[in-house]
């Protein structure tokens, strides 16, 4: 296996088609950068997780290597592989001269901090996505090695200028912290309008807990009866939804769609008027739904939290924001925009302009004139 000098190095969790929110960001980064001009003279590497049982070592197209290492087990909710420690000694010591971009928050990649030897004479970037914030065990023993690891980087990206304020851990390296809005590439060229007809909500994510899906539920279950719920997505949560739709009486408005494909997914936003984002803690750090629906002229009602999300969605210019598990405020909001739709026309105008600002594109320039390429 030999790779060219001074490639970027990205060191993930998982990637496409084994997708999350990092994933999706590094994907971005990756196909993005594969198409820019300033990026031309370097080769990409990813380093991942994967489910599967088997090492796996993929050469892409725009020389982009994804090398794929099987978990061992699973501590704290977080991947444990010895393969991919093995390859990221193994990256670091052939490439001395690397680009390392690490994705963080990911425990074992920060064990990278033993092997950057005096020999390495590369940059080392992180990528902040977001602080733990459900693993405290995790937490008490990560965070020490990680504020060791965030000395020895160079600079330190964050998406948004509310994470960067509000992070402790980020607090003694603010100096090294600049800003790099997550983007997204756009599939729509220009502004789509909206549906006629009976207000449509709309809701992507995986069904789990933190993504609030009962305060939508129980939105839906007090505005007009006319407006209706499109749900697309899986996970563990969703029997216990489906039983308080039921509960509800709400079967004949809500519809389950499952996991369903990026073409899916945009023939759904086409469909809607509205995107939810009802998450109820910063677990959502910054909600790349948002910036999809955006890009299809879709407003977005989203909960008011410390993360990303508040940023990307801009308060009564391209949707609203709500308290964090208020379904009665979301109801009331739902309900002005179904009565008042030269509001939500005003807001899909903004949501468009928006979403050409978060794109992929955008965010690989920037990545380009960090990196004085």
């Amino acid at each position: 296996m030999s790779f060219k000098q001074g490639p970027l190095i990205h060191l993930s969790k998982y990637y496409p088609p084994e997708w999350g929110g990092i994933e999706r960001v590094v994907y971005e980064m990756v196909v993005g950068a594969s198409k820019d001009p300033h990026f031309t003279s370097h080769s990409q590497i990813v380093l991942a997780f994967t489910e599967k049982k088997e090492f796996k070592i993929e050469e892409l197209e725009n020389q982009v290597t994804v090398i794929r290492c099987p978990v061992l087990k699973m501590l704290a909710s977080q991947p444990v592989s010895p393969s991919y420690l093995k390859n990221l000694k193994k990256l670091i010591k052939e490439h001395p001269n690397a680009i390392l971009l690490f994705h963080l928050p990911n425990p074992l990649a920060t064990a990278a901090l033993f092997f950057l030897t005096r020999k390495f004479q590369g940059r080392v970037i992180v990528v902040y996505h977001a602080d733990i914030s459900k693993q405290k065990r995790l937490g008490a023993f990560y965070r020490p090695l990680l504020k060791r690891f965030l000395s020895r980087a160079s600079e330190i990206w964050v998406s948004s200028p509310i994470l960067s304020e509000k992070s402790l851990v980020l607090e003694p390296f603010l100096k090294k912290v600049k800003l790099l809005p997550f983007g997204i590439h756009s599939e729509f060229n220009e502004k789509t309008l909206l549906p006629g007809g009976s207000l449509k909500l709309l809701f992507v994510g995986r069904l789990v807990s933190y993504k609030g899906v009962p305060v939508l539920l129980r939105a839906l279950k007090e505005v007009h009866p006319t407006i209706t719920l499109t749900v697309a997505g899986e996970g563990p949560e969703e029997e216990a939804l489906r039983t308080l739709t039921k509960e509800l009486d709400l079967e004949s408005r809500v519809e389950w769609k499952g996991r369903v494909s990026e073409e899916e997914k945009k023939q759904l936003l086409m469909e809607s008027h509205l995107a939810c984002l009802p998450s109820l803690t910063e677990a959502e750090a910054y909600g790349m739904i948002q910036i999809e629906a955006f890009q299809a002229s879709r407003p977005v009602l989203s909960s008011h939290l410390k993360t990303g999300v508040s940023w990307i969605n801009q308060d009564k210019k391209t949707g609203r924001l709500f308290e964090v598990g208020n379904h009665l405020e979301l109801a009331a909001l739902i309900n002005e925009l179904n009565e008042n739709r030269a509001l939500l026309l005003q807001y899909s105008n903004a949501a468009y302009v928006r979403g050409q600002e978060l794109s992929s594109e955008k965010m690989t320039e920037t990545m380009a004139d960090y990196l004085g390429l």
